[in-house]
C-alpha cells in the first residue's frame, strides 16, 4: 500500500481553532509557522488570513475572515462559514497550541525532505553531470535544515540573565577548580596573540590571515592548529585548496616532531634516532590531539565545504573551527556581477555567514596585493588586503603577517624573526607580535607582543 504524504490535520485544524478562540495565540507561533507549513489547502488560506488580519490589527474572528474571503469570492473555496465555525467548536485551551504547531511544522519538513529526495532521484536519472548534481541536492537539503529552527528573536531580559547565568556558573567553577573554561572562546596556544584577542577565537568569528606570498601564512596556520589540537577534542577541518594534504602533513609532522621538513622529501637522511621520533610524534598526536582532518579537492564551492564541516560537527556532536587556504581560490558557483571585487565581497560575506550559521570560527587566508612591495619596510597594512574595503569590513579579526627575511638579497645576514599585526580586532585593540621563525621546521615561536 502507497503511504500517504505526512501531515496531520487535526494538529492544523486545532491550530487554526486556537487562534479563532484567542488572537493572542498567534503572538506564541507566528515566528514558527508560515502558510504554506499547512498541508490542506483550506487550512493554508485560512491561516494566511489569519496572518493578514494580525498584521493590519484587525480581530481574527469569523466575520472578519469570512469578509475577507468574500471580498475575493474564494469562501466557498475554503469550505464557507461553516468550516471556518467549526475549527473553534472543540477548543478548552489554548495551552498547548505551542505543541501543535510544532507537530504542523515537522510534518511539512518531512514532505520537504520526500521532495527534495525525488528531485535528487530525477537529477541523477538525467545523467547530468555528477559534481552539478551533488551540488543541488546538497542546497536543497542544506536549505531545509536551515529552514527547520526558530527565530533567533529574544528579549533583552532573557539575553542579560542567560549572560548573568554564563557569570554565575563560571564564577561557581573558578571556586572549585580554581580556573574558568570558556565554551565559546579557543585559545590559538600563542599567550601574546591570546592576550591580544582577549581570550583567543570566539565561535562565530570569521578571521582573515594575510600575507605576501613566501612569508608563511600557511605554515602559520599549521603552526596554530598544532597548538590548538593538543589536549582538545574541538573538530577541526583544513581546507586546502592549493597544497595537497601530504604536503601539508609533512610539515605538520616537521613541527610536532622537529624533524627537519628536508628530510621527509628523502628517506635516506634519516636516522635511527628520527625513527623513534617519528614513532613517539604520531602517539602523540593519536592520544593527545583532537580530530584533524583535511580535504583537499580543489575549486571547493562554499556550499561543499558548509557540507562537509557540518558533517564532521554532527559527529562530533559540537561546533569546531575551520581552516581555509586560501580565500582567492574558493569556486564561486553564484553568477556574481562586478569582476573579482564583487566575488570576494559575496564570499567573504557568505563566509561571514556560514561562521554564525555553523556557530563556529572561520580562518581563511587572503593574498596582500603588491602595494605592500612598495613600501619602505614592507610592512602590510589593511589596505593591503586584496579587496581591502569588502574583506576587512566581513571580517571580526584581521591578522597580517611579515617577515623581513623574505625581501633580503641571497647572501644578507638573516634575522629568523616574523612579526604579526592584529590589524583589526572586535573584542580587542590592535598591534604586534614577534616570533622566531625556524625555516627548516615552519615553526614559529612566541617571543613578545605590544598592544
Amino acid at each position: 500500500m502507497e503511504k500517504l504524504t505526512p501531515h496531520n490535520l487535526d494538529a492544523e485544524k486545532f491550530v487554526l481553532g486556537c487562534i479563532l478562540t484567542d488572537n493572542n495565540s498567534m503572538i506564541n507561533i507566528i515566528d514558527k509557522l508560515k502558510p504554506d507549513y499547512f498541508y490542506n489547502t483550506a487550512n493554508k488560506k485560512i491561516f494566511e488570513a489569519m496572518v493578514f488580519l494580525h498584521k493590519g490589527d484587525i480581530p481574527i474572528e469569523l466575520i472578519t475572515l469570512s469578509e475577507y474571503f468574500s471580498y475575493q469570492n474564494k469562501l466557498d473555496d475554503i469550505g464557507g462559514k461553516s468550516y471556518i465555525s467549526s475549527l473553534n467548536s472543540e477548543i478548552i485551551s489554548t495551552a498547548s497550541i505551542g505543541y501543535y504547531a510544532d507537530i504542523v511544522k515537522k510534518k511539512h519538513t518531512l514532505r520537504q525532505i520526500i521532495k527534495a529526495s525525488q528531485s535528487a532521484i530525477q537529477l541523477a536519472q538525467s545523467e547530468s553531470d555528477p559534481d552539478s548534481i551533488i551540488e543541488k541536492v546538497q542546497s536543497n537539503f542544506l536549505d531545509i535544515l536551515m529552514n527547520t529552527g526558530n527565530t533567533d528573536v529574544i528579549s533583552l531580559l532573557d539575553c542579560l540573565n542567560e549572560i548573568s547565568n554564563t557569570v554565575d556558573s563560571q564564577y561557581e567553577e573558578y571556586k572549585q577548580t580554581g580556573q574558568i573554561v570558556k565554551t565559546d572562546i579557543y585559545k590559538t596556544g600563542y599567550e601574546q596573540l591570546d592576550r591580544a584577542l582577549v581570550g583567543g577565537f570566539r565561535k562565530q568569528d570569521l578571521i582573515v590571515l594575510g600575507a605576501r606570498s613566501r612569508i608563511g601564512k600557511s605554515a602559520f596556520i599549521l603552526n596554530l592548529i598544532a597548538n590548538m589540537a593538543i589536549g582538545n577534542d574541538i573538530p577541526m577541518l583544513i581546507v586546502s585548496l592549493e597544497m595537497k594534504r601530504e604536503a601539508l602533513g609533512k610539515r605538520l609532522f616537521s613541527i610536532e616532531s622537529n624533524i627537519t621538513k628536508s628530510k621527509f622529501e628523502y628517506a635516506n637522511l634519516w636516522t635511527e634516532t628520527d625513527f623513534r621520533v617519528k614513532s613517539h610524534t604520531l602517539k602523540k598526536i593519536s592520544e593527545n590531539y583532537a580530530p584533524v582532518f583535511i580535504t583537499d579537492k580543489p575549486k571547493q564551492t562554499l556550499l561543499e565545504i558548509e557540507s562537509t564541516a557540518q558533517k564532521l560537527f554532527i559527529e562530533h556532536k559540537k561546533p569546531g573551527i575551520i581552516f581555509i587556504d586560501h580565500l582567492s581560490l574558493i569556486h564561486c558557483s553564484e553568477k556574481i556581477e562586478g569582476g573579482e571585487r564583487a566575488v570576494i565581497d559575496y564570499i567573504t560575506r557568505e563566509l561571514k555567514i556560514m561562521a554564525r550559521r555553523l556557530n563556529s570560527p572561520i580562518v581563511v587566508l587572503s593574498q596582500l596585493n603588491r602595494e605592500t612591495d612598495k613600501t619602505t619596510d614592507k610592512k602590510p597594512t589593511l589596505s593591503n588586503l586584496r579587496m581591502s574595503a569588502m574583506i576587512e569590513a566581513n571580517a571580526d579579526i584581521v591578522l597580517l603577517l611579515h617577515r623581513d627575511d623574505c625581501y633580503r638579497k641571497a647572501g644578507d645576514q638573516k634575522t629568523n624573526k616574523a612579526e604579526l599585526s592584529i590589524a583589526k580586532g572586535r573584542e580587542g585593540g590592535t598591534g604586534y607580535i614577534t616570533f622566531d621563525f625556524i625555516d627548516y621546521l615552519t615553526k614559529f615561536i612566541e617571543k613578545e607582543g605590544e598592544f
